[in-house]
């Protein structure tokens, strides 16, 4: 024990905090500027080294989030650290994550944040690793982006401007939380890829027709038969109508390819 002299009584009381403890030591020392005795404040010290060995800490479960307030892991430390909380997050299904202080209320470098004494936890939706899409066109959406000013995190109930369902066909367009196919729209290409074969097809066939005359007026035998050729030319004129017809676009009501005449590959 250090030799000290008696403090005189003017002395005042004085506190010490070490290790988050507080020490009241009346009439031994005082901190103060103007003390008198700093042996005795050497004293001081000496029990309080005394009370606490050196090195020994205090340690605390605390709870670390990322900056989006989202539970990371579970450690002791005798810091609270920066994003770290004291309150234990709930227990979280699949597909879920806890948050803490989700819209912000507290800065995360006010001292008040990850106190015991409030409890902001949040269970809410976790979308960050799924596939989402805008609904006005089915494009893939990257988390976080900016689109026409709105922005969403991957946390919490997907945004009406957003869906994880992909759009089946450009033909397809949102409705009532789904996508819906759009039947003129469907009609149309129908229609149009069908007239790409028609006149694929006539193409195709055409010169079969053309080779016949020619033979006839070189004196040529012709390579197709008399009914073959008539056959041809029907299956022209029904090609050219095709569009016209009742059965139109639906392949299954193309006109039927004469015998004698080869499929196309």
């Amino acid at each position: 024990m250090l030799n000290t002299p008696d403090p005189p009584a003017a002395i005042p009381a004085c506190s010490v905090v070490c290790e988050g403890r507080l020490f009241n030591l009346p009439d031994i020392c005082c901190s103060a500027s103007n003390c008198l005795l700093p042996s005795a404040r050497a004293f001081a010290v000496q029990i309080i080294f005394n009370l606490l060995p050196f090195g020994q800490e205090t340690k605390m479960k605390v709870y670390q989030t990322d900056e989006s307030g989202v539970f990371l892991y579970a450690q002791d430390a005798a810091v609270l650290p920066y994003g770290a909380v004291l309150s234990p997050p709930p227990r979280c299904d699949a597909g879920f994550v806890a948050v803490w202080d989700r819209h912000g209320s507290i800065a995360r470098t006010s001292p008040d944040f990850g106190s015991d004494k409030i409890n902001l936890w949040e269970i809410v939706e976790d979308h960050r690793r799924d596939t989402l899409h805008l609904v006005n066109d089915g494009q893939q959406y990257v988390i976080g982006s900016d689109t026409d000013g709105n922005t969403y995190d991957g946390l919490g109930d997907v945004p009406a401007w957003l869906t994880t369902q992909p759009r089946p066909s450009v033909l397809h367009y949102w409705s009532g939380g789904a996508w819906v196919l759009d039947e003129q729209a469907q009609q149309d290409a129908d229609a149009a890829a069908e007239r790409v074969w028609r006149d694929a097809e006539i193409q195709r066939v055409t010169p079969l027709r053309d080779r016949h005359r020619d033979e006839v007026e070189q004196g040529i035998e012709p390579t197709l038969s008399a009914a073959e050729y008539a056959a041809l030319l029907i299956y022209i004129q029904a090609l050219r109508d095709w569009p016209a017809s009742s059965d139109f676009p639906d392949a299954a009501g193309r006109p039927e390819i004469p015998v004698g005449i080869a499929a196309p590959a």
